[in-house]
């Protein structure tokens, strides 16, 4: 209970500014985000990192975060240093609560596909497997960077490449050189250049932050747009950094810039349409247990039928395992989907392929989904199929009307005797997602 109170004292409601929800919509904001909306807060470890090595070492607060990285890998070596920050990643993701206290800030933005910039100086992994992000750590990771996934620039190394961390003093001066004249330091100056940056998770009144930043932005006119740090406690010195506050916790924030994006903005979807597709997998799931105990000897055309689910089950599988990247949230693209696959299913049917068509008619179904109105429409969605009828509810309707295939669809029938004929009595048909 004390995590998830702490996790939502800070959420206040803020106004946000009209002109940094027409950017989000239009694809121009990035992220700069820091320790702050991930493992370094009360709600996931009750000590930070730097309070916990301070006081391993008996040294008082006041020294930056790097200067005592530094005195710990002078006093024990590179080795430990690197020990002691693995163990920490790895015991938040031994504990599916504090993992998820930890990722709060990733799983709000996964479902926000217009942002597809984030730089981090965060070590975690949570924005390549929360978010789907392409992890940029190195200028040889750029071989990836023609890719349309959501990217995420590392700059003080990653907890997957444990030689490229960024922790000590030493580490840090070698990193703010490389950023002033590397690829990725172009890269994030061209951000910071033509994009509306919004800072997350730091303090304004960290040594590092401050040298980041003035690396990144120096030389940069007035011109550049304007950028937001988001923190729920003010900080005094945001003026001295040309940046605009919005007081509000880092989540809390996403949800609401989410929120006000999605409603003027129909082809974005709200949330709650993963809630549907989840239902209606666990829905068909059990209708399709139902429907192999049909024997497609007795019954043939009950291989449109296993054909149709798998297809449903299919695109809800992938609506929920891409959730992450946000491409389902996406309205318009999903229109573009289900255009493709009636087209296909169109000319599936002109070859009388019936066993593509059912599939291709559950995938579309399972798309669908995505644009009802409500979750009622969504409950409405049939589980069964057969091609004398779409409203098939349970599978005795199915039943009855697999009997009449014969009669009412001659060809749709022959087609599934011929594949029924090739099959042992004991085996059960499977359409797998390739046409």
């Amino acid at each position: 209970m004390e995590h998830s109170c702490y996790l939502c004292e800070h959420d206040t409601p803020v106004e946000l500014p009209q002109s940094l929800v027409e950017a989000a919509a239009k694809g121009d904001v990035a992220i700069f985000a820091g320790a702050g909306i991930s493992t370094e807060v009360p709600a996931v470890f009750p000590v930070n990192m730097y309070t916990e090595v301070a006081q391993e070492l008996n040294i008082d607060p006041g020294p930056s975060f790097p200067d005592v990285m530094q005195r710990y890998e002078d006093q024990n070596g590179r080795p430990d240093l690197v020990r002691k920050i693995w163990q920490r990643f790895d015991y938040a993701d031994s504990f599916p609560g504090l993992r998820s206290d930890a990722t709060r800030f990733h799983r709000e933005l996964a479902t926000m596909p217009y942002i597809s910039d984030i730089i981090t100086t965060n070590w975690d992994r949570y924005f390549e497997q929360d978010c789907g992000a392409i992890p940029i750590v190195a200028d040889s990771d750029y071989a990836l960077h023609s890719l349309p996934n959501r990217k995420v620039y590392k700059i003080h190394g990653s907890i997957d490449s444990l030689s490229s961390l960024v922790a000590t003093s030493d580490d840090y001066q070698r990193a703010l050189e490389s950023l002033k004249g590397n690829a990725i330091g172009g890269t994030l100056r061209h951000l910071l250049a033509t994009k509306t940056v919004i800072f997350i998770g730091y303090s304004l009144s960290d040594s590092d932050f401050i040298e980041i930043y003035k690396t990144l932005t120096t030389g940069m006119s007035k011109m550049r747009p304007r950028a937001y740090t988001v923190s729920p406690f003010p900080p005094p010195n945001a003026s001295d950094f040309d940046l605009s506050v919005l007081q509000t916790g880092g989540d809390h924030f996403l949800h609401q810039l989410k929120e006000a994006v999605t409603s003027h903005h129909d082809h974005y979807l709200f949330d709650d349409i993963y809630d549907w597709v989840r239902k209606a997998h666990a829905r068909v799931s059990r209708a399709h247990a139902d429907a192999q105990e049909l024997n497609h000897k007795e019954f043939p055309g009950v291989i449109y039928c296993l054909s149709y689910q798998d297809g449903l089950l299919d695109a809800c599988s992938r609506i929920l395992t891409r959730r992450k990247t946000g491409e389902y949230s996406d309205g318009a693209r999903v229109h573009r989907l289900a255009h493709n696959y009636e087209t296909m299913r169109k000319k599936k049917k002109k070859e009388r392929n019936y066993w593509d068509v059912s599939y291709i008619e559950g995938y579309l179904n399972g798309l669908t989904l995505l644009l009802l109105e409500d979750e009622q429409q969504a409950d409405l969605l049939p589980p069964f199929f057969c091609f004398t009828r779409k409203d098939l509810a349970s599978v005795n309707d199915a039943r009855k009307s697999i009997k009449t295939l014969r009669k009412r669809r001659p060809k749709v029938w022959q087609a599934a005797m011929e594949i029924s004929d090739k099959m042992a009595v004991d085996m059960i048909p499977r359409h797998t997602p390739f046409l």
